[in-house]
């Protein structure tokens, strides 16, 4: 029996971003905050967080972007670190991640800490670790939800 993938609308993924960012101090608030509330949705819907985020919206974003932040920063060249460069440029908010997108120059203008980077990583997982704090961390998304993504998710 197919199952449908799960999505949140983009609209519905920034404004759960929005919402964190309005009460966070720094990137590693931000990053606190949204565990904390995304820990409050259900299964299905943290799938769909997950999905939005990592797939639709994307954490990694290679190409132009990648090689302009890359010069700057060299550190940045591992999949690891671009992928919590990605949270942290989430992170940021709709308006400058979708601006970062149009004109990837713009990305140079606010380079991230280390600090932030690392707190990048929480981001991207975020929706992993609310579902291990639901579960008492016995379970992670993929146990509970299984994997819900075929092929042609990644062509979204």
């Amino acid at each position: 029996m197919a199952r449908s993938v799960p999505w949140l609308s983009r609209d519905e993924f920034w404004s759960a971003i929005e919402e964190c960012r309005q009460i966070s101090l720094d990137c590693e608030s931000f990053a606190e905050r949204l565990v904390a509330h995304l820990s409050s949705w259900g299964f299905a819907k943290l799938a769909a967080f997950h999905n939005t985020m990592w797939y639709d919206v994307s954490v990694f974003h290679r190409g132009t972007l990648w090689n302009l932040v890359y010069q700057q920063e060299p550190l940045l060249g591992s999949q690891n670190a671009w992928e919590c460069y990605g949270g942290w440029l989430i992170a940021q908010g709709r308006e400058y991640h979708e601006s970062v997108m149009r004109d990837p120059a713009l990305a140079l203008t606010r380079l991230p800490t280390w600090q932030e980077i690392d707190a990048g990583e929480t981001v991207i997982f975020s929706a992993q670790e609310a579902c291990l704090r639901k579960t008492g961390r016995r379970y992670n998304l993929y146990d509970v939800i299984g994997d819900f993504l075929p092929a042609e998710a990644f062509s979204r």
